[in-house]
């Protein structure tokens, strides 16, 4: 609840920010496409690229970490090998208003039985106004820009520790972003961005607790002198 109460004063105060400002200064003034060219658009793009690895290591047998992955096999040799391939492929569906996303990934590791398929994102979005929009599905965010340590990563996919820069998944979640620009010399831009994700944890593989809703809230301002 505190977590609620919390999005909701953020909202209220981005509104009331939003409104009041333009009292003392003029929005931008922009051309809205004709409405014969945007309408009826459809896009629809595939991408992919396939990434392949192959790996040699020289482990250190003192070491604590060697214990851990090797407690109960003892290596042959001082040198290791491993092989791997990931198979990306991503497909983007755009009208006017309304896009369909899905990323993905295969992967080959050492083995055919070790081969995974891994769905990154499959989401939806619609455009509420110029300035709105709201995605539903499976997202991947990017927030903050910490690598080792990122202190506002709090809705960010987990790293691998083995390979920080593998993609990892996206959440389950409902995703609202508004914007707004200013003709002024202190705000440029502000933007929020609220975020409302499903709990986890099922009963009885139908329900969830509403309690277990958490929920996240990123206010962007760009200043100007």
């Amino acid at each position: 609840m505190q977590s609620m109460r919390a999005l909701f004063i953020t909202i209220l105060v981005f509104i009331v920010v939003s409104w009041s400002l333009p009292l003392f200064a003029e929005d931008y003034a922009f051309e809205i496409p004709d409405k014969e060219t945007t309408e009826g658009q459809k896009t629809l793009e595939w991408s992919g690229n396939l990434d392949g690895r192959y790996t040699l290591f020289h482990p250190q047998e003192s070491s604590p970490i060697y214990g851990l992955q090797f407690w109960d096999t003892d290596a042959s040799s001082g040198y290791l090998s491993q092989y791997q391939l990931h198979l990306y492929l991503d497909g983007d569906y755009h009208t006017k208003d309304i896009g369909f996303h899905v990323k993905t990934r295969l992967g080959y590791l050492n083995d055919a039985t070790d081969a995974t398929f891994d769905l990154f994102e499959l989401y939806g979005n619609y455009n509420l106004s110029l300035s709105t929009f709201i995605q539903v599905g499976k997202i991947r965010y990017n927030w903050g820009k910490g690598y080792a340590f990122n202190p506002v990563g709090f809705v960010n996919p987990f790293k691998d520790p083995e390979n920080p820069e593998l993609d990892q998944a996206g959440l389950l979640s409902v995703n609202v972003e508004t914007f707004k620009s200013f003709n002024s010399n202190i705000l440029k831009t502000a933007a929020l961005t609220g975020i409302i994700i499903p709990p986890q944890e099922d009963i009885n593989d139908r329900f969830a607790e509403i309690e277990h809703t958490d929920f996240a809230a990123k206010v962007y301002l760009m200043l100007g002198t």
